[in-house]
């Protein structure tokens, strides 16, 4: 008895259930094939589906003046400081290389990330370390 209600009752059912859930996943789109050509260049991700194509520029630019005048504001502050001449001999050089690099057409990342760790060790007031944090947050965005 039971293997007849079986096909005559859950059987039907489950293959109604089935054809219906067919239909739904058809009218959502699930039975199209989905193709991405992913290209990654320098960090960015372009996807285009099927034939499409995607055309994506990335330009990263910064003011000079800012940078000048965060500069500008760590040195002030340096001098207010009372660092010692390899502290503020290091702090000089760090950004000068910092300001140099930005300012070329190719900027050598790894000069810079060596210059910000460098500034970094350079101990001072919370005034100091504010100015300081605020030009590697700036030095960091544009690279």
């Amino acid at each position: 008895m039971v293997k007849g209600f079986n096909d005559r009752v859950v059987f039907v059912l489950i293959r109604h259930i089935e054809g219906y859930l067919t239909k739904i996943g058809i009218d959502m789109g699930v039975d199209e094939k989905n193709t991405f050509n992913i290209t990654v260049k320098n960090g960015q991700v372009n996807i285009a589906n099927d034939n499409s194509t995607l055309i994506a520029y990335n330009n990263i630019s910064f003011d000079p003046n800012e940078l000048n005048k965060l500069i500008l504001n760590v040195k002030k502050i340096s001098q207010k400081e009372q660092l010692t001449s390899d502290d503020e001999e290091q702090l000089n050089c760090n950004l000068e290389v910092i300001s140099e690099e930005l300012k070329s057409k190719q900027p050598r990342k790894s000069f810079i990330k060596t210059a910000v760790e460098g500034i970094k060790m350079i101990r001072g007031t919370a005034e100091f370390a504010a100015a300081v944090t605020t030009l590697i947050q700036f030095v960091q965005s544009c690279i």
